[in-house]
């Protein structure tokens, strides 16, 4: 598949979502600035070439777009700013979980790409997006354990395959790896969010006398 198709895909389906009022229903707690700064930061990282290099050469190869160190700065001060000590030491944990996930499921299949669903390179990011709602229901602390996940799995998978690969963190294979595991994500949290409300009609139903009277 083309590189980048996926990401430009699920951005105009988000845009058009949220341009047609169905935000309030999709994502109450994602701002609209976010997923403006988001869509900024997608293609700047997609038309520079402004990379660091975090470790030296004898270390994994590593290259981290700057874009994503600033995202990553940011989701760092909005845990900062919206979570208490407990819910950020859990972020963080859940962080880790996912990013060794994501590691090992991309060293896994770097060697022998077996038992994949749609695409080998898809499996990681899909299993952490399945994965990522069991954690937590809010998209924006799903958004950055899912930033922070994929930067460290890529890493933890730099760091398996020494010499073998070359983590690119912003490359658009990378985006179109985040995008699939935000949009499993965001789907399963839009499916339990439809079933509780769903449960709560028919508990309300239920509930109500019957117009007859006793």
């Amino acid at each position: 598949m083309i590189p980048g198709y996926v990401t430009i895909w699920l951005s105009v389906i988000i845009v058009i979502l949220f341009a047609t009022g169905w935000k309030p229903y999709l994502a109450p707690r994602l701002g609209t600035l976010g997923v403006i700064v988001l869509g900024i930061a997608v293609a700047i990282a997609a038309y520079t070439g402004y990379w660091w290099s975090p470790f030296p050469e004898s270390l994994p190869t590593v290259r981290i777009h700057v874009i994503i160190a600033v995202l990553l700065a940011g989701s760092l001060l909005a845990l900062a700013n919206n979570a208490n000590k407990g819910q950020r030491s859990y972020l963080m944990l859940c962080a880790l979980m996912l990013s060794i996930i994501w590691g090992s499921i991309r060293s896994l299949y770097t060697h022998d790409p077996v038992l994949y669903w749609l695409e080998p390179a898809w499996n990681a990011s899909l299993f952490c997006g399945l994965l990522c709602p069991l954690f937590t229901l809010n998209i924006r602390y799903q958004c950055g354990a899912l930033l922070w996940g994929s930067v460290l799995g890529e890493i933890i998978c730099a760091w398996l395959d020494h010499g073998v690969y070359k983590a690119a963190v912003g490359s658009i294979q990378w985006w179109d790896s985040l995008s699939i595991a935000a949009s499993a994500a965001f789907g399963c949290s839009l499916a339990v969010y439809g079933v509780k409300r769903s449960a709560a009609i028919m508990v309300r139903t239920m509930s109500r006398p019957g117009k007859g009277g006793e």
